[in-house]
């Protein structure tokens, strides 16, 4: 991965993710989203899994949930949500083994860099069917913000999303600060 996310999540940055999330409208719409999108499946993967927001959510409607995440921290609260198999690893780089119906990717896909493309390519191959994800997008040129957030500009996100065999069934967006568009889409293998 281009950023050190495993430590960039550890201590009181895990303990406090929540905390400093919950109630923005981004959180709000990730939240309604994913609720709203998640397709009917038995089995979803979430990666990264982070501290298990949409665990409960998972087991309401009886999905056997596995959750990744490179952050000890992250997986610790995410076992304190609800029953799912926890596991730490690198998505790119673990070993799994195995399908799942449905990956969910929310907060990972602007992080990656130039491992975007690798990124979608390596999740259609965990998935049987769908995929749900996130990504933020600019109408103008690609960018990296401040914060190393990579904002890939929308027609270089859906190019990749193409190329890694995927094909869009749904997509919610939202207007974020400074212009650019939160996304969740849902892509099901072409």
């Amino acid at each position: 991965m281009p950023l050190d996310l495993e430590s960039k999540y550890t201590g009181a940055a895990a303990r406090d993710y929540e905390a400093r999330r919950i109630g923005s409208a981004k959180w709000e719409f990730e939240r309604s989203s994913v609720e709203a999108m998640l397709p009917a499946c038995e089995t979803v993967l979430d990666v990264p899994v982070g501290t298990g927001r949409f665990l409960r959510l998972y087991q309401a409607r009886g999905i056997a949930a596995t959750g990744l995440d490179v952050s000890p921290d992250m997986l610790q609260l995410a076992g304190e949500k609800a029953p799912a198999t926890l596991i730490r690893g690198d998505v790119l780089t673990h070993e799994l083994g195995r399908q799942f119906d449905c990956v969910v990717c929310v907060r990972l896909a602007n992080w990656m860099g130039r491992d975007f493309q690798p990124l979608l390519d390596r999740l259609a191959g965990l998935s049987r069917r769908w995929l749900l994800m996130s990504v933020t997008t600019t109408a103008g040129p690609s960018y990296v913000r401040h914060t190393g957030a990579l904002i890939l500009a929308e027609d270089a996100a859906f190019g990749a999303m193409g190329r890694a065999g995927l094909r869009e069934v749904a997509k919610r967006s939202s207007k974020q600060k400074g212009g650019d568009m939160a996304n969740i889409v849902l892509l099901e293998k072409a």
